[in-house]
């Protein structure tokens, strides 16, 4: 695991990524494949798997709570709340690329002329503001 958790470290994911992983460490409970929640803290941090946790709603399930025994259960995240704690991770690594490189700030604004397609990006990303 410390493998992939180096790997993962600095690295933007897509989605056709965070499917692979999911499939590799997933196992099946219930009705659906799942993923332990304290794994994938490991791999992506637990304070995103916290946000898959508290994102959980309109229906859509992104933790299982599995009880077994008296007084014992696991925690597994769903594939929705798998793929939300890696964007979670996702921001955090932009988050960090953004601080480290003071001219993506710049690249953030555009000059926009009559004809321009592009518009400008004003307001605050990331905590710095733009614009």
């Amino acid at each position: 695991m410390a493998g992939l958790e180096q790997e993962l470290e600095h690295t933007l994911m897509n989605r056709t990524r965070i499917r692979k992983i999911f499939d590799k460490h997933c196992f099946f409970v219930g009705q659906q494949d799942v993923v332990n929640a304290v794994q994938t803290g490991e791999m992506f941090g637990h304070e995103a798997v916290l946000y898959a946790i508290r994102s959980q709603k309109d229906g859509r399930r992104t933790v299982i709570m599995h009880e077994f025994g008296e007084n014992k259960s696991c925690i597994f995240l769903t594939y929705e709340g798998f793929e939300r704690a890696a964007a979670y991770r996702n921001m955090e690594n932009l988050a960090a690329l953004y601080e480290d490189m003071p001219d993506l700030r710049e690249a953030g604004t555009h000059k926009v002329t009559e004809r321009s397609k592009i518009v400008p990006f004003k307001g605050n990303f990331m905590g710095h503001r733009i614009g």
